[in-house]
């Protein structure tokens, strides 16, 4: 069975770091390979654990670069799982170690990272909501005994005076 080649760059990454426990800025960046490695094999527990390790040995030789990529990688590791608010404050404090050390393509891929992770809370916030109002239309029209327009009629007029007719039936009650 073939070996893909980041499971191959993994298990080299995990010889060298093992053979070599010097605490070093190579190291730590090292560390951070591996962690991305794991993170685009879906092994988020383990690149969770290389960036612990990472973040130990980069804040110790003050190698901002290192943590930097830690915070990066922390924040795709929870913008993953879902935690969209706490990947954008780890993309904020990466973009503030790149921009400790003028590294302005950290800084550019940090800021991207962070506006997606927005972008998907803002959605998240659109579709809440959606319900939200939805919720509300079915309480209005059954308080007013009104029915909603039907779907040719909402075609034909448009969406528009389809929220028209929402907001007069709502002010009607």
């Amino acid at each position: 069975m073939p070996v893909s080649a980041r499971t191959e760059g993994r298990r080299w990454l995990d010889r060298l770091l093992a053979v070599s426990p010097e605490p070093t800025q190579q190291r730590a960046r090292a560390l951070c390979v591996a962690a991305w490695l794991a993170i685009l094999q879906g092994d988020l527990a383990s690149a969770a654990g290389r960036l612990n390790q990472a973040e130990i040995l980069g804040r110790r030789l003050d190698d901002e670069k290192a943590v930097g990529y830690v915070a990066l990688f922390s924040g795709i590791i929870e913008a993953l799982q879902g935690h969209l608010k706490q990947a954008v404050s780890l993309y904020e404090e990466t973009i503030a170690h790149y921009q400790a050390v003028h590294e302005p393509i950290g800084i550019a891929m940090a800021r991207l990272r962070k506006r997606v992770a927005e972008w998907e809370t803002e959605k998240d916030v659109l579709r809440k909501a959606a319900v939200y109002f939805a919720q509300e239309m079915g309480r209005c029209l059954t308080a007013t005994g009104s029915s909603p327009p039907t779907v040719p009629s909402m075609a034909s007029s448009g969406y528009v005076a389809c929220s028209r007719w929402s907001a007069r039936a709502c002010l009607r009650q």
